[in-house]
């Protein structure tokens, strides 16, 4: 958060920085299915992107919806997590500021996920943000489901300090 105080005169980059404040500065959406998953190895689904951050300490909320499909009949708890990247897109090793754990037993199910978190810029440049997913407990293979019709995956970074 930029403070300015009495008799101060701000440039013009510090006054776009401060009215950043309460701004999207990435939505992404998916129609189209992502990588599958089956173990506990951390895949990147398509819900990934980059933002430019200008004030080292600028604080971030991530939400993220998705519509995961179980594609065979093994049991699992299937789980997605939200990971950001200083200095670039996220590759999928990062480890997860969030993330939510289901049950998922019943071939062809939709089940949807709700995630939010945040985090604070240490620094300066591009960040990457990304929706990961892998199997906490058990076996399954888990995808997020793109079927426009009902799916909704989407994830949204805002500015908000």
């Amino acid at each position: 958060m930029i403070t300015f105080a009495a008799g101060d005169v701000p440039s013009a980059g510090d006054l776009n920085d401060a009215v950043q404040v309460g701004q999207i500065v990435l939505d992404v959406t998916a129609t189209a299915d992502s990588n599958t998953w089956n173990s506990a190895t951390k895949v990147l689904t398509n819900l990934v992107g980059t933002f430019i951050n200008n004030v080292a300490g600028a604080k971030y909320e991530i939400d993220a919806t998705a519509t995961v499909t179980k594609t065979d009949a093994g049991a699992g708890y299937g789980t997605l997590g939200l990971t950001f990247n200083p200095g670039g897109a996220c590759t999928g090793s990062e480890t997860p500021i969030v993330s939510v754990t289901d049950r998922e037993s019943e071939s062809g199910a939709a089940y949807g996920m709700k995630l939010s978190g945040q985090f604070t810029a240490s620094s300066t440049g591009t960040y990457g943000v990304a929706c990961v997913g892998w199997i906490a407990l058990g076996s399954g293979i888990l995808k997020l489901d793109g079927d426009a019709n009902y799916a909704i995956n989407r994830i949204k970074v805002t500015r908000s300090g």
